[in-house]
């Protein structure tokens, strides 16, 4: 592929888009995983910790927890939606194909 893309010709590469849906996975898992470990580290502290301040802390860190599952939520439906439209364009650019393949030159 030219750098400057300026031959004429349309690339397009189906690799890139697979591996940023892959990475948008990957990344909500991690994102998971970190969370995990947090959360069970904290827990030996959690189970000494009395009063008001604790409370506040099981609220906030309950807020912190429906965040990243949400980001999570959002970053699997994105990378859904990236699938789905790399899954259409190649349908069409198979359709075009065998359009294409059924011309008839000449007589």
């Amino acid at each position: 592929m030219p750098d400057n893309l300026t031959d004429g010709y349309i690339y397009v590469s189906y690799a890139h888009v697979d591996n940023a849906v892959d990475d948008m996975r990957l990344q909500t898992q991690e994102i998971a995983k970190i969370i995990n470990s947090l959360n069970q580290e904290l827990q030996a502290l959690k189970d000494t910790w009395e009063g008001d301040d604790r409370q506040a802390y099981d609220e906030k860190q309950a807020a912190w927890n429906q965040a990243v599952e949400n980001m999570a939520k959002w970053l699997d439906g994105n990378a859904q939606t990236l699938d789905d439209i790399r899954r259409l364009y190649t349908q069409n650019e198979q359709s075009q194909t065998q359009s294409w393949q059924g011309v008839k030159i000449g007589g």
